[in-house]
């Protein structure tokens, strides 16, 4: 019987073993002193799945520096690309936009379709939108939407995850001419249709003379789920800015569901409510018009000197109450608010240049 026992006990034992990964490989991090054993179980453009002292996991490219081990002939075709992407994402930290821009380019040009590719997207999307390029933003903001991300990723202030929307870009955003020429070839999706189309028929000018969205909502439809919550937030947003009475009630009351929410779907409902008030006092023939124009330019104004809110959100909310004051007869308080708003936005305390290092090589 105690030969039995010590049969049984060596087979489990031996099959232990065998089933227990081998940790021939050693994957080095970068912004780490020491490796760490494990197993490199698949190269994939979403990650490194390893397998080390916690378990298996994927580990983002970003983040993998290099691997010695049988492993490393799976991590070589991603060498060069998370490197890139690794580069990007440091020089992104440092606030330094304009050199990660070319970076996160190249290396969502590198990686195939994935959760890489995706991070890469997310930080182009970001740098573009800090140099003002609208309209190549929503590019990469586009094939953001359908790249999946690894569980457990940092995410990115660029794109909200719930509802797949762009914080910094609001409904009836204006864009210039020259952000429809930036615009990268091939670009043709239906968010990008969506802005171009608003390019086409001046998106500032169907709010400010309160013209019929019939057509924008049904841009929106095409390039948004129509079930999903972001659809339901752009559409209420869209909806208190119509022309129609009716409608703007309707888009109010909406609107209230999304108040309370993050600061930039607060900021998203403040602007167009402002902008709401903006298109009553234009209808209105009393005298209390003028007093819903200075509500209006009041909420636009706060909302452009708010701390917490998108610079895109700000500069378009105080250019919109200059405007309002403009289209007014107002030609010196739109001068002096414009003068204001830019010595408030200089007096904005601006984050350090540098920053720590993200690893022992140049990025």
């Amino acid at each position: 019987m105690n030969g039995c026992k010590g049969i049984a006990i060596a087979l489990v034992v031996t099959l232990a073993c065998a089933l227990a990964p081998a940790q021939d490989d050693m994957l080095w991090r970068w912004g780490t002193l020491e490796p760490a054993p494990g197993t490199v179980v698949a190269a994939t453009p979403d990650g490194l799945v390893f397998v080390g002292v916690g378990g298996e996991r994927t580990v983002a490219w970003s983040e993998v520096r290099r691997v010695d081990g049988p492993g490393a002939s799976l991590v070589a075709p991603f060498a060069t690309p998370s490197r890139l992407l690794w580069r990007a994402e440091s020089r992104l930290a440092r606030l330094d936009k304009r050199g990660a821009e070319p970076l996160f380019e190249a290396a969502a040009d590198a990686f195939a379709p994935g959760a890489a590719r995706r991070a890469a997207l997310l930080g182009l999307l970001e740098c573009r939108l800090a140099r003002g390029a609208i309209l190549p933003a929503v590019a990469a903001w586009e094939e953001t939407l359908v790249l999946p991300a690894v569980a457990g990723a940092q995410g990115s202030s660029a794109v909200d995850l719930a509802t797949g929307l762009a914080p910094a870009l609001p409904p009836l955003m204006p864009i210039s001419s020259s952000d429809v020429a930036g615009a990268p070839s091939g670009a043709s999706g239906p968010l990008v249709r969506l802005w171009l189309r608003l390019a086409e028929v001046g998106a500032e000018r169907l709010w400010l003379e309160a013209g019929d969205l019939g057509d924008v909502m049904s841009w929106l439809d095409e390039a948004l789920p129509a079930s999903g919550a972001g659809r339901s937030f752009a559409g209420a947003v869209l909806l208190a800015q119509s022309g129609d009475a009716l409608d703007r009630a309707a888009g109010r009351e909406r609107l209230g569901e999304f108040a309370s929410g993050q600061p930039w779907t607060a900021a998203w409902v403040e602007l167009a409510l402002a902008r709401a008030d903006a298109i009553d006092a234009a209808r209105d023939t009393s005298e209390a018009r003028h007093d819903g124009l200075d509500l209006a330019v009041y909420r636009l104004t706060g909302l452009a000197l708010a701390r917490r809110v998108m610079h895109t959100l700000r500069e378009l909310a105080g250019d919109n109450a200059a405007v309002l004051l403009e289209r007014a007869g107002r030609t010196e308080d739109a001068i002096a608010l414009r003068a204001a708003l830019r010595r408030a936005q200089h007096s904005v305390p601006t984050a350090p240049a540098g920053g720590a290092s993200n690893g022992d090589e140049s990025s």
